[in-house]
């Protein structure tokens, strides 16, 4: 694990670390795959960590950094039993699962999400 962490180029490899009371509590990488605008990626958060932001904070940063490297799609393997992680995955607008052999294949377009009209009418309503 370490050796990936630090054989990351900052450009087809990236890798990030959450770290909470000077532990590491969270780990997100992605690896570029052939298609120069497609990048496996893969994230871990300790089980105490779990459903408190950390998943999501790695997600995103991750996401900010491939978009900036010309990456548009993150891909990657979900356990069926994993609701939470494709909860987290559905963060990303336009996200696909296909299920085979109780394993989600996941594509996550890292586009951003345009607003919504009704909600920006229903906050000026408010305002």
């Amino acid at each position: 694990m370490v050796a990936m962490m630090l054989g990351t180029d900052h450009l087809d490899k990236e890798s990030l670390v959450a770290v909470a009371e000077e532990k590491i509590i969270g780990h997100a990488m992605y690896a570029r795959l052939g298609d120069d605008h497609e990048a496996e990626m893969a994230i871990i958060v300790e089980d105490g960590w779990q459903s408190k932001g950390v998943g999501k904070s790695l997600l995103s940063g991750l996401a900010e950094r491939a978009k900036r490297r010309g990456i548009e799609t993150f891909t990657g393997e979900v356990l069926a039993t994993n609701g939470p992680m494709l909860g987290l995955a559905d963060m990303f607008v336009g996200t696909d699962h296909k299920i085979d052999d109780g394993v989600y294949h996941v594509r996550m377009p890292l586009q951003t999400p345009e607003p919504a009209t009704h909600t920006a009418r229903t906050i000026r309503r408010a305002a």
